[in-house]
């Protein structure tokens, strides 16, 4: 049996649970590693949301929704019971909990991966590098081979590739007009927790952005004792909704078939979907039932209409679709209430660092609200908290920027994410399918839509691990 050499670029959630479902299979012998620059000591897993270190960052889903496993729904739900018998289904738990979950499941399949007798699946290496480039370097059998090359010039031969990259970092944004990036009033990546650690405690916050990201900067500074203002801004406004404090475990299926059958409309949908959900005990219920067909929904829809949707209707299907915990929810109403956490609706005009008088350095932002006359705030930090980026051009990623000169990725036409088959096999700037590239989470949103979240994305890896056994 030959060995195939399997490199996945990401050890986030996507890449450890792929390689999870390739080591417990024995059709095809495998050698695996697993490439990612922040491996934890207890190996890959964690990435960018499980890798926090501030405890009141919990899942936004319940536990009884967070199997890694799609054929064990309760697998999750009878682990943190195992370490905790007083977890309920119900009960939104600690990400940091999950990330631990997440490795000693992967852990557990290279020990026992190592350990079979005569069925060796082959080897298992991680190597805390960033990738940079893929050079094809060969084509054996009509199958190319290519050689993964890394940020300390070393490269791993490769047969298969796998980008498993999760959420991707955008470039310098606009907004930041005359303030420098490198200002040290501005911290571009919400996630180096170093930069808000260095935050003074009173110091005036404005965080650009109101979705998840920036509610976990809120929790997380107030979880440091942080007692000065925070003010948020994005164009529309709205913060995620928040889950029921007993979520359904089980939502009821409502008939969403004459939707993908007739609706070729993203916003008709959208009206239908509202529609249908109020037919639920709670739209939340509702919500969560048009999720089982949510991806063949958005397959049918035309280019156009998956455009018109991401420009104009993606902010109101994210505030409803992925919603806060109901602790989180509550802690947030909290904070405006008291006049601590101010959110506005608008755009930023300008923005640059002036001082007054004999004061210190501060960040002059000039926001447009909407309905409103423009107003000018000083604030000691500003906060990027936009979230991940898509468009390539955006993306702030010298391996995305190579894979595109090498014409072995194309922007997807719909401008989000790259050009790939539902089961994730890319597509390259000829418009070839390659065979031996595959993509995993966020770079399939423009053909699947939901494929951020583990409920979807556990999923993928399964099959993606399947899929590539299956073609050798």
């Amino acid at each position: 049996m030959p060995n195939i050499k399997i490199t996945i670029i990401g050890g986030g959630f996507s890449g450890a649970m792929t390689a999870y479902h390739l080591l417990r299979q024995d059709k095809v012998a495998c050698s695996i590693t697993i490439v990612e620059p922040a491996l934890s000591d207890r190996g890959a897993g964690l990435g960018l949301a499980y890798s926090t270190t501030c405890g009141e960052h919990l899942l936004n889903v319940s536990a009884a929704g967070m199997s890694a496993l799609a054929n064990q729904p309760d697998h999750f739900l009878n682990y943190a019971r195992a370490k905790d018998p007083a977890v309920k289904a119900e009960d939104f738990l600690p990400r940091m909990f999950f990330g631990q979950y997440v490795q000693e499941l992967l852990n557990t399949a290279i020990a026992d991966n190592s350990s079979r007798d005569g069925k060796n699946n082959g080897q298992f290496s991680l190597v805390k590098q960033r990738a940079v480039d893929i050079e094809q370097t060969e084509s054996h059998k009509n199958k190319p081979k290519y050689k993964v090359i890394l940020d300390n010039q070393q490269s791993i031969e490769s047969d298969i590739v796998v980008l498993a990259l999760g959420n991707l970092a955008g470039k310098e944004p606009a907004w930041l007009d005359r303030l420098a990036i490198t200002s040290p009033h501005y911290i571009h990546n919400p996630w180096n927790t170093s930069a808000l650690a260095a935050i003074a405690k009173t110091e005036s916050i404005l965080l650009v952005g109101t979705g998840l990201t920036a509610v976990d900067k809120i929790i997380e500074l107030k979880a440091r004792g942080h007692v000065g203002k925070i003010t948020a801004v994005s164009r529309h406004g709205l913060l995620p909704r928040r889950h029921l404090e007993r979520p359904e475990l089980h939502p009821p299926q409502l008939a969403w078939e004459e939707i993908v059958q007739l609706s070729h409309s993203a916003l008709t949908t959208l009206k239908l979907v509202r529609e249908k959900a109020a037919q639920a005990v709670n739209w939340q219920a509702g919500i969560d039932s048009f999720r089982s067909i949510t991806q063949r929904w958005w397959g049918a829809l035309a280019p156009v209409e998956k455009r018109n949707f991401m420009r104009h209707l993606q902010t109101y299907w994210d505030i409803h679709r992925h919603r806060m915990a109901p602790s989180i929810a509550a802690k947030i109403d909290s904070y405006q209430k008291s006049g601590e956490l101010v959110i506005l609706s608008g755009g930023i005009k300008a923005m640059q660092e002036t001082t007054e008088g004999k004061s210190a350095a501060k960040v002059e932002v000039a926001i447009q609200e909407r309905y409103s006359v423009p107003q000018t705030l000083l604030f000691d930090k500003v906060i990027n908290c936009t979230g991940p980026q898509l468009k390539l051009k955006a993306i702030d990623s010298p391996l995305m920027a190579n894979l595109h000169r090498r014409m072995l990725i194309a922007p997807d036409q719909t401008g989000a994410g790259i050009n790939c088959q539902p089961s994730g096999k890319v597509i390259d700037s000829s418009g070839q399918t390659n065979n031996q590239l595959f993509a995993i989470g966020p770079l399939l949103k423009a053909v699947l839509l939901e494929s951020v979240a583990v409920p979807e994305l556990k999923g993928q890896a399964e099959e993606l691990a399947y899929l590539i056994c299956a073609e050798q």
